[in-house]
């Protein structure tokens, strides 16, 4: 028997695994999507929530503004994105007066909505101008927003949050 002969056997039988690749198929490559029922928009946005980030800063400019954490859930209370128009109502939480009140439509945009969305926190993060709040000390006030998705559906939520006097 030749040297050569155990070389070319062991090339020959992986030869049939090269053409035909044992069956295995690269993740991805020309997979079909399982539905199997799923309706569309079945991790579209279910439940919003002011999350706990929600505060008062001072901007660039000097002015006060409200910078408002969002965080959207699916079903299954996973974070998830949406697109829709944003009503933002700060109140005092006692007596309920408002103070003030913000139309954004940051998130109607998937460009715009995509530059709002802050990877580290997962939550949507709009800075609203807020100079107009006169403190009085340690108010406690309440952020009460209304997200109208570009489903039709609406999602609310609110929150508290301390305005300390500067």
């Amino acid at each position: 028997m030749d040297r050569r002969t155990p070389l070319l056997l062991a090339l020959v039988s992986l030869l049939p695994m090269g053409l035909g690749g044992c069956g295995v198929r690269v993740k991805g490559a020309g997979a079909t999507p399982v539905t199997r029922g799923a309706p569309a928009g079945v991790f579209m946005p279910a439940e919003l929530v002011v999350h706990p980030l929600t505060r008062f800063e001072t901007g660039a400019d000097g002015r006060r503004e409200l910078v408002l954490h969002l965080e959207m859930l699916d079903a299954w209370g996973h974070g998830t994105k949406g697109l829709g128009a944003l009503l933002v109502e700060l109140r005092e939480r006692a007596g309920g007066r408002q103070l003030l009140r913000w139309n954004s439509d940051a998130l109607v945009e998937p460009d715009s909505n995509a530059r709002y969305y802050d990877r580290v926190t997962r939550t949507y993060r709009v800075r609203l101008v807020a100079e107009r709040v006169t403190p009085i000390e340690r108010d406690l006030l309440s952020v009460r927003v209304r997200l109208a998705l570009v489903s039709g559906r609406e999602l609310e939520a609110s929150g508290d949050l301390v305005l300390e006097s500067e």
